[in-house]
C-alpha cells in the first residue's frame, strides 16, 4: 500500500510556520505527502499564534518575505480568508 493512502481525510491539522511560508512561497518543494493533506478541503488547518509570531519577525527581520502582502497585517488577514487556515490560540 502507497504511503499517501494511509492519511485519514477529515483529519485537523497544525501547520509548522516552515510548512506555511513554503505553501505560500514555493509549494514544489512541499514533499507529496504535504502537498496531498494540504489540499485535502475536508481537512482543517490550524496555524498557532506562535507561529504568526515568528512570521511577523521574520519579515520584520527580512529574513523571508511575501510578495503578495505588504504588512504583515494584510498577511494575518489572509491566512484564514485566502488559505482557510485558522489561528489556533493558547489555552
Amino acid at each position: 500500500m502507497p504511503y499517501s493512502n494511509l492519511f485519514v481525510s477529515d483529519m485537523r491539522y497544525l501547520l509548522d510556520t516552515n510548512i506555511f511560508i513554503f505553501l505560500v512561497n514555493d509549494t514544489h518543494s512541499l514533499s507529496n505527502d504535504v502537498s496531498v493533506i494540504l489540499k485535502d478541503y475536508s481537512n482543517t488547518l490550524y496555524l498557532s499564534v506562535e507561529s504568526i509570531k515568528e512570521l511577523i519577525v521574520l519579515i520584520r527581520n527580512k529574513k523571508v518575505k511575501f510578495k503578495q502582502w505588504k504588512s504583515p497585517v494584510q498577511m494575518i488577514e489572509a491566512i484564514e480568508h485566502e488559505f482557510g487556515i485558522y489561528s489556533l490560540m493558547p489555552v
